[in-house]
């Protein structure tokens, strides 16, 4: 019933659906592959591709905040924890979704494109088309304090992972504006 809320049901059953999922794949692993095999993960998508511009974007802000972008964002990083999950997320185009969100203010999108590109080179080249670097380092110097974490942490994990997108976000840094 949950997979099904989040394509049919009002805005709050998808919001709500979509916490409910994260919450279940939260620390979980069993519960991840549950939610993977439920085919919840292109419905998750779907919701980052319908989330609102302009004045409703607002609703989908907030590193644990409301919204259903915030929600699905934050149940795609959790059940992405369980790799055949991170391969159907990458299988599907999510890296670009993901990206997408996160430029529009979904702060969550960051964990779940580590979760997602950590350890497969093909994400992270993706993550980089998308601009990525560019994004993470905008949220790191002009986002909220916990997108500001988000990202920096995205950041830690994913440079380590990849001299390429390290030198992206040095270069996206600009030099001084980056590096105080």
């Amino acid at each position: 019933p949950l997979v099904a809320l989040l394509g049919s049901g009002s805005a709050a059953a998808r919001e709500h659906a979509a916490g409910a999922l994260a919450n279940l794949a939260n620390g979980r692993p069993e519960h991840a592959e549950a939610v993977g095999a439920a085919k919840a993960l292109p419905p998750l998508l779907a919701l980052l591709q319908q989330a609102p511009e302009g004045k409703d974007a607002a609703a989908l802000r907030g590193c644990g905040g409301a919204g259903v972008a915030a929600r699905a964002a934050s149940a795609l990083a959790l059940a992405s924890l369980h790799a055949p999950n991170a391969a159907e997320v990458r299988s599907e185009g999510g890296v670009a979704v993901l990206a997408t969100a996160l430029g529009a203010g979904v702060s969550e999108a960051a964990a779940a494109l580590v979760n997602v590109s950590k350890g497969d080179a093909a994400a992270r080249d993706a993550l980089l088309a998308a601009g990525g670097a560019a994004l993470l380092v905008r949220e790191v110097s002009a986002g909220a304090p916990a997108a500001q974490a988000e990202a920096a942490g995205a950041i830690a994990t994913l440079a380590a992972d990849s001299a390429r997108l390290a030198e992206a976000v040095v270069a996206a840094g600009g030099g001084g504006g980056f590096f105080p």
